[in-house]
């Protein structure tokens, strides 16, 4: 059965997990909230899970607030639309625009209100849900006026009856049902005097608690100090960054910090009376480059420019291993095939191997010459590995066992920019793509350097095989996805994408998405042998939209597609057809994002992108943006990253694909309740039906019936009704046919389920009676695999968890039996002469 990508929805972020903005601790102070993005990312700190909500912003969320119950969220964005947001369906339920940047908003204790403030006034609105006993979203009842500055931060009273507010004009005021109630000051305390021996350090954010009167601070220079008040005494002080800390929370019993780093994308929970981390996590400050999955689909590896690597475990979410070694932008990432070792090249010249048991940096290669690789491939053997350089166009292939340069494959006459090894296990075979138009097929580690050239119809920019290694697909400048037999070495089809992929405007372009997607065409066609432009032509976007990253499905029928865009596409490769087309995001705080520009932004100077506000003291000089530069001026006033997709991996398991954006890691799942796809449906099969064939003891038709309407829930209903003494009969009574759907549905099942016993029975008899038939099969039907790596997958997961549970069982045990041993010596011989006695005249009196 073909791929059809139709149940793919959004599922999960990662590699970023803050971008700037406020973090809250939900009511029961066991969760934090944190804003990533125009995503909103929550971190559960007790079961060691995060979660992304299937909520999108057109803009960064930059306020939020939970209402006590923790029922409804309010997230404001940069420009000043609020979502009101329910956590028990995870959905926006309503929308309102304040048409400003929010600085604070905060419900009231008893959760009927909510105050914002915006400019130099405070709005409060009334709270919809159980407190109220009504609907009616964004209802405002009062507006505050009387700060003379822009309003910055506000509280309520315990009672909800009125809120202090603060403004920088130093004039804070109690607002409320009474009169105004002015403050005067009874100290003041210069808290930077703290930092000894440091300069320009300013104070950034503040949390208070009001039960145990704790005052948390934050600065500039990464360090926090905890203040007991009214006395101001120091409890605590820790630095946890050398970047400045951007916002701070407290939970509801005062024990835990959360700290918020904008600068390096930094989020930290500390327990301040035992100084521990409770989470400590940070993504890519810098673009991500680079994904890959592991074997059995478990976990994600990624690779920035900020020159580390990072592993990610898919099922918390969570970073549990960064190597920093490489000096500068990693490139390319992968692991091995049997999961023990990653490899990553970097453009400082070094492709680093890291072991997976000891998380250490075991193999360090290098060229003759200094290289900056930009791509790496791992053959299926885990023997070699080669890596492709940017500036020098060789190929460099390493034995890992032995540590050493074994080939330099040279040909290339452009900068190498994918490789990749067939992965059949009976070949050796490399492919290479280079700006230099063409795809080179090497036999590397068997002939050395001897080599088959094609020529493409432009610039290579990355390639790709066919699971079965008898095709390989190459994606060019020119927007096509071109096909290649590998044992004819000829063209079998291609794909016209370049309209499917999409061109978002950027502000500052000076011409159509439409007419930049036409410009493909005629730029790749001036470029010459060593892959540079011939002429000027390129002084705009249009030589960037093309597809720079490829991958197949595990059965090979449908390829993955995304570049220079903010589409990722699915095609089948049989058929040449767009199956279907992701947007990644809808995020306006990134550029491209739009086909057309803002006309408020269209003046009668043009558009105000491309007019620069130059200060008097600047001598008229002007920063000319280079040609051909995509991601923009740093050192800009207002700097805007292009969106983009720099990598896309389908995970083996076949449940979902991963795409490395400027957004972040983006997951998307397979959810099958969005598609009734039956198999070999018959009339008289359904749920009703299949209930009472369950019921009459008919096992085996049961299941079959209820696999051939492919519903999830009924499936397991089957399963789970069949006694566990007759599986084994059940078992061996399935048709082949329905053998490889039990296994898949069991497979999945085994990652949420209670019943580990019952189900690891289906997995032994499914294994020991059809095992051999599912190992030939994996050649002939290439859904084998991807079933077996889920059930890998999640067997693996649930050993760590039972794991934990007996480790942790066991030494309670041990701590209990050694108290009592000190119980015993500790105890005196009359007291234990009145024990023995008290035993024993309740003996007799019993």
């Amino acid at each position: 059965m073909a791929y059809s990508g139709v149940g793919h929805v959004f599922s999960n972020l990662l590699g970023t997990v803050y971008r700037k903005g406020d973090i809250i601790f939900s009511s029961d102070g066991n969760s934090i909230v944190s804003p990533v993005g125009n995503r909103i990312t929550i971190y559960d700190l007790k079961n060691n899970k995060s979660s992304t909500l299937p909520v999108e912003s057109r803009f960064n969320f930059t306020t939020l607030n939970l209402s006590p119950n923790g029922c409804t969220l309010v997230a404001v964005n940069e420009a000043g639309e609020a979502h009101l947001i329910s956590m028990v369906s995870r959905t926006v339920v309503h929308k309102y625009h304040f048409k400003r940047p929010v600085r604070c908003l905060k419900f009231s204790p008893d959760g009927k209100h909510f105050a914002v403030c915006k400019e130099n006034k405070v709005f409060v609105f009334k709270a919809p849900g159980p407190y109220s006993g009504e609907f009616n979203p964004f209802i405002m009842e009062r507006v505050f006026h009387g700060a003379s500055d822009e309003t910055t931060c506000l509280d309520w009273s315990f009672d909800s009856s009125f809120t202090p507010l603060c403004s920088p004009d130093d004039t804070p005021v109690s607002k409320g049902s009474d009169d105004k109630l002015h403050y005067k000051h009874l100290g003041r305390h210069y808290l930077s005097n703290l930092h000894k021996g440091q300069k320009d350090v300013y104070l950034t954010c503040a949390a208070y608690h009001k039960d145990t009167h704790l005052l948390v601070t934050g600065f500039t220079n990464g360090a926090f100090f905890l203040h007991e008040l009214p006395d101001v005494n120091l409890v605590h002080s820790l630095s946890v960054s050398n970047q400045h800390i951007s916002t701070v929370a407290l939970n509801n019993t005062g024990d835990w910090v959360a700290l918020g780093c904008q600068g390096l994308g930094q989020l930290l929970v500390w327990e301040w009376q035992s100084e521990t981390y409770v989470m400590k996590q940070q993504g890519h400050f810098n673009n991500m480059n680079a994904l890959a999955y592991s074997p059995d689909g478990q976990y994600v590896v990624t690779g920035g420019e900020d020159g580390k690597v990072k592993i990610w475990n898919t099922s918390s979410g969570f970073c549990f291993v960064t190597f920093d070694k490489h000096t500068s932008g990693v490139s390319a990432v992968q692991f091995s095939r049997n999961g023990k070792f990653v490899m990553s090249a970097s453009l400082d010249g070094t492709v680093r191997a890291y072991d997976m048991t000891r998380y250490r940096n075991f193999r360090t290669f290098t060229s003759l010459r200094p290289v900056q690789f930009a791509c790496l491939a791992l053959d299926t053997s885990g023997e070699f590995v080669a890596a492709g350089g940017q500036d020098v166009f060789e190929i460099y292939l390493w034995s890992i066992k032995i540590g050493r340069l074994v080939e330099v494959l040279s040909g290339h006459e452009g900068p190498v920019v994918s490789v990749a090894f067939n992965p059949s296990l009976t070949s050796t075979s490399l492919a290479s793509v280079s700006w230099d138009q063409t795809l080179r097929l090497w036999n590397a580690v068997e002939s050395g350097g001897t080599h088959e050239t094609l020529r493409l119809s432009a610039d290579g920019l990355c390639v790709t095989y066919k699971p079965d290694g008898e095709e390989v697909a190459v994606a060019t400048l020119d927007g096509q996805i071109t096909f290649f037999n590998c044992k004819t070495s000829t063209q079998s089809s291609s794909i016209e994408g370049r309209n499917d992929l999409g061109s978002g405007r950027s502000e500052t372009d000076l011409v159509t998405a439409k007419q930049s997607l036409q410009g493909n065409t005629h730029t790749s066609h001036a470029r010459g042998g060593g892959g540079q432009p011939t002429s000027g032509v390129c002084t705009n976007s249009s030589v960037d939209r093309a597809f720079t990253s490829l991958c197949y499905t595990a059965d090979g029928k449908c390829i993955l597609a995304g570049g220079q865009s903010k589409n990722v596409c699915i095609y089948n490769v049989q058929e040449a057809l767009l199956i279907k087309k992701f947007e990644i995001t809808q995020n306006r705080s990134f550029d491209a994002v739009d086909d057309f520009i803002n006309r408020r932004k269209m003046t009668e100077f043009g558009n105000l992108a491309l007019v620069e506000e130059r200060e008097t003291d600047e001598g008229g000089n002007t920063v000319l943006r280079l040609p051909g530069v995509r991601k923009g001026d740093m050192a800009a006033r207002a700097f805007k990253p292009e969106v983009r997709v720099f990598c896309l991996q389908f995970s083996p398991t076949g449940q979902a694909w991963a795409a490395a954006t400027t957004e972040g890691l983006i997951v998307y799942a397979l959810d099958s309740g969005l598609v009734f796809d039956p198999f070999e449906l018959e009339l008289g099969v359904t749920p009703t039906s299949v209930r009472t064939t369950l019921q009459a003891q008919e096992n085996s038709r049961a299941l079959m019936m209820a696999i051939k309407l492919n519903e999830k829930e009924l499936i397991q209903e089957v399963i789970e009704g069949i006694p566990y003494k007759d599986v084994e009969l059940t078992v061996r009574s399935l048709p082949e046919s329905y053998v490889e759907r039990t296994l898949k549905h069991v497979s999945v099942a085994l990652e949420s389920t209670r019943h580990i016993e019952f189900y690891l029975q289906w997995v032994q008899c499914l294994l020991t009676n059809h095992g051999p038939r599912l190992r030939a099969a994996k050649v002939t039907r290439p859904g084998v695999v991807p079933v077996l790596n889920t059930l890998h997958k999640n067997l693996a997961r649930r050993h760590d968890e039972l794991s934990k549970i007996c480790d942790f069982t066991k030494y309670s045990l041990r701590f209990i039996n050694r108290l009592g041993e000190l119980k015993l010596k500790d105890t005196g011989p009359d007291e234990k002469q009145e024990d023995d006695d008290s035993d024993v005249l309740m003996s007799d009196n019993s």
